[in-house]
């Protein structure tokens, strides 16, 4: 089975147009691929797995009950720690 973290990103958009995939599945898979890799990589300050998965859940119901959601909505992204992001200290100053 395809690990849904590596779709592109236009794949991912039409797999929650058509139904074949959701945002829920897709953070999963993101988030375990984080999970068995960060150890040896060292790439993330901070993961935000269960905003992440709320974020998801909403895109994923939204989508269930017929709304249009964003272009963006559902993807998964990581974020530089020179970006502010509100209520989180960073370590980038």
């Amino acid at each position: 089975m395809t690990d849904k973290a590596l779709l592109p990103i236009a794949e991912m958009a039409a797999g929650y147009q058509n139904g074949s995939l959701t945002p829920s599945e897709v953070i999963e898979d993101t988030l375990g691929r984080i999970e068995k890799l960060e150890p040896k990589i060292g790439a993330f300050e901070i993961v935000l797995a269960d905003q992440a998965r709320e974020a998801a859940e909403a895109a994923t119901k939204a989508i269930k009950n017929g709304h249009t959601i964003g272009p963006c909505a559902g993807i998964p992204f990581a974020l530089e720690g020179l970006v502010g992001v509100k209520g989180l200290v960073s370590a980038g100053g």
